[in-house]
């Protein structure tokens, strides 16, 4: 049982949703992703909620990440060039309880934000907010980082939207 219906399980280490590499994920401009996530427990380190982020650390991911200390909402690209642009939450998450987090980038205004239950939970920015993003090779995936291990989420993944422009 998802918060609306039916979800996806995943297991913290193999279980993912390949959604290949189509021309409409390829992203260069704005961009959002949302999801209804339910984790039944964190790794070490960041859980892949959403991943188009290669191992050479190009592409987006919206996670749940403990890259500035307590366990956050992480929404992660890759500057025009080719530098790491992030957004970090605010507000320490647990386990087990549902959270609907999104994390929107705006090309047009240079910014990067991530929102928790609706509400704007912004914290830390990492780097220079450019006006493109660099697109990655690898494929889209749910669940985990696309070719690399330990990134992997383990809980309930429901109502997963990828949208090609800033939504909020």
């Amino acid at each position: 049982a998802g918060q609306f219906g039916s979800a996806l399980v995943f297991n913290g280490s193999s279980a993912l949703v390949n959604l290949a590499n189509p021309a409409t994920l390829q992203f260069t401009g704005s961009m959002s992703v949302s999801a209804w996530i339910k984790a039944a427990a964190f790794p070490v380190d960041d859980a892949a909620i959403v991943s188009k982020r290669s191992g050479s650390e190009q592409g987006f991911q919206l996670d749940t990440t403990v890259d500035r200390g307590p366990r956050t909402i992480g929404f992660k690209l890759t500057s025009s060039t080719g530098a790491f642009m992030a957004r970090y939450g605010a507000t320490t998450l647990q386990a087990n309880q549902w959270y609907y987090v999104t994390g929107v980038y705006d090309a047009t205004a240079q910014t990067i934000n991530v929102y928790l239950n609706g509400v704007l939970d912004n914290g830390v920015l990492v780097g220079t907010v450019t006006a493109t993003q660099q697109n990655s090779t690898v494929n889209v995936n749910i669940g985990q980082r696309p070719g690399v291990s330990g990134f992997a989420f383990n809980g309930t993944l429901d109502e997963v939207r990828i949208y090609n422009r800033a939504l909020i």
